[in-house]
């Protein structure tokens, strides 16, 4: 048994584990090397199937902490197990590639302790090729939501280390399936409020060989139709939530997640309803030829509009 278990940290770090056996200790590494002590690591297990498990149990350092989980379920699902676990007052999420550069955690504890209202901070990664992100910062530091959403608008790259406050959680988590964070983000700016810190904190990998850009090259219909339908709730929610407020102060982004509803409704086999709502997002600007080639699409059906997503993706909208 761990003998750190139930012990109050600063922080907590979450790390999303599923086949990484190599990269997972050097992540592990670069946490246990910072020169600020007072924090754990939770590594979650989503079912991995190689021994990415078992090199965690190697690392001989109480303050790891490794949780298994019986069915594979994605970084959402993931992540908000890793943060129910937690014991820190501000829980830092790291990818099991990536790592954390020296200094991070002493740097961070300087900002969280003296937060005033502020429930998370996002710092800047160095990516590999050496890009900076997010790119561009937000044009001020302290984020409320309509600054969220004009963040949103014109972010180029928008993945940054998180920083935050644990008990956020409590009302504000993940989303439950595969689906993309942004939802989250959303009810996260309208309740709390971000601040950007320009120091370069951690460092992104891209060469991992199970990258979600590497595994969505597998096509398999049956699971890009039940992947379609979660995306279909997730943005139905939103659109109903936050659409208003998208439309007035990110008006490119809420275009886009409204051709991204059609588009996976016609792969989901809502045909009608891609349909109508196609019809409706070309009427706003009936100009726009590529929105009555979402209209056709949709018309074709789910596999006609899926070729197209993947390899004409301007034929799609």
């Amino acid at each position: 048994m761990n003998p750190q278990a139930g012990k109050t940290r600063h922080f907590s770090v979450v790390i999303p584990l599923f086949n990484r056996e190599r990269e997972i200790l050097r992540a592990i590494r670069s946490c246990l090397s910072q020169d600020f002590s007072d924090f754990e690591i939770v590594v979650v297990d989503d079912a991995s199937t190689d021994r990415s498990a078992a090199a965690v149990e190697r690392v001989a350092d109480d303050r790891v902490r490794l949780i298994h989980r019986a069915k594979n379920r994605g970084e959402c699902p993931t992540r908000n197990a890793g943060a129910t676990a937690a014991l820190g007052e501000w829980i830092v999420f790291l990818d099991s590639d990536d790592e954390l550069l020296p200094g991070c955690l002493g740097t961070i504890f300087l900002f969280t302790s003296q937060a005033n209202g502020v429930d998370r901070f996002g710092f800047i990664y160095r990516h590999d090729d050496g890009r900076l992100s997010p790119d561009p910062l937000p044009e001020v530091s302290l984020l409320g939501f309509p600054e969220w959403l004009s963040f949103m608008e014109h972010a180029r790259l928008s993945d940054a280390l998180w920083v935050t406050r644990r008990s956020t959680f409590e009302d504000c988590r993940l989303p439950e399936s595969r689906v993309s964070p942004m939802l989250y983000h959303l009810d996260f700016a309208a309740r709390y409020r971000t601040r950007f810190v320009p120091k370069v904190l951690a460092l992104l990998h891209s060469d991992s060989p199970n990258r979600l850009s590497v595994i969505g090259r597998r096509w398999d219909w049956a699971r890009v139709r039940e992947r379609a339908k979660d995306d279909v709730a997730n943005l139905w929610q939103m659109l109903a939530r936050h659409g208003d407020a998208l439309s007035r102060y990110a008006p490119r982004k809420h275009g886009r997640l409204r051709r991204a509803l059609v588009v996976s409704q016609a792969i989901a086999g809502s045909r009608r309803q891609a349909l109508r709502a196609a019809l409706r997002f070309a009427a706003d600007d009936p100009l726009r030829a590529q929105r009555w080639g979402l209209v056709i699409l949709s018309a074709l059906g789910g596999r006609a509009m899926d070729y197209a997503r993947r390899h004409h993706p301007g034929a799609a909208g």
